[in-house]
């Protein structure tokens, strides 16, 4: 019964200690109440009935142990939650505060974005962080659900990590739209691109590209000449592309 009431996330997960580990593979496999008690709980720790017996101390040891791994499996499911609330915190919001003020903030970090331009996961996605939810477990699940398609109590453990690149990706494409949703951009007549050059050597520097619709058939024409120029090899390609760019916004 303990077994079954897990979430999907804490039967599948091996994010757990040895102890813990062996404890819920032998819950996992358990058919009978008492060899589970007296012959898998004591071999996954380590040692058996026989040792226990008229040993207070490794009895007592033995309880400890049960005890603590029985706790983290249990709690397996809400590190997970609190793993993903702190990098929310310290990636997007620099510091650790409560769900009500980070929630806000995010909400007020894409405030004047157009919504209407925005594509549908991108517009998915905006619609969580704007939700009304005032659960904070309910409101993590739901963000999890729009960023890679499953709720937390659903992932594996490569989930995790895929959840923080998609979840990095998608807020640097948010930030650049509102950006550029704070120029005033007649989008009827005008093309607007927002570019963000990254160094060591002269940091981070963005420059917003704005031109007129009618421009269009010129820039596939140069887009095409310079095509025709390119290498067989994309990432030679796109760093000559890329200083190219630069020495042309530099020039200006």
């Amino acid at each position: 019964m303990f077994y079954r009431g897990l979430p999907e996330y804490t039967k599948q997960t091996k994010r757990l200690s040895k102890d813990a580990l062996a404890i819920k593979i032998a819950i996992a496999g358990s058919r009978d109440p008492e060899k589970s008690f007296f012959e898998d709980f004591p071999s996954a720790l380590g040692t058996s009935l026989s040792q226990l017996k008229g040993n207070k101390t490794a009895l007592q040891e033995f309880t400890n142990t049960l005890q603590e791994a029985i706790r983290e499996i249990r709690t397996s499911y809400d590190r997970l939650a609190d793993r993903v609330e702190e990098y929310i915190q310290n990636e997007f919001i620099g510091e650790v505060t409560r769900f009500e003020i980070y929630k806000e903030n995010l909400r007020k970090r894409f405030k004047t974005i157009k919504r209407h331009l925005l594509l549908p996961h991108q517009k998915t996605f905006i619609q969580r962080i704007d939700s009304a939810l005032d659960d904070k477990r309910a409101w993590l699940n739901s963000i999890s659900q729009a960023v890679i398609g499953k709720p937390l109590e659903n992932f594996r453990d490569e989930d995790e990590i895929l959840l923080y690149d998609k979840l990095q990706n998608l807020m640097f494409e948010l930030d650049s739209l509102t950006r550029l949703s704070k120029a005033d951009v007649d989008e009827d007549k005008e093309v607007v691109l927002g570019i963000q050059f990254d160094s060591f050597i002269t940091g981070v520097k963005q420059n917003l590209v704005r031109l007129p619709k009618n421009k269009s058939k010129e820039i596939e024409k140069a887009k095409t000449t310079i095509g025709n120029h390119l290498t067989g090899d994309r990432i030679i390609n796109i760093a000559a592309l890329t200083k190219l760019l630069q020495e042309l916004i530099e020039n200006e």
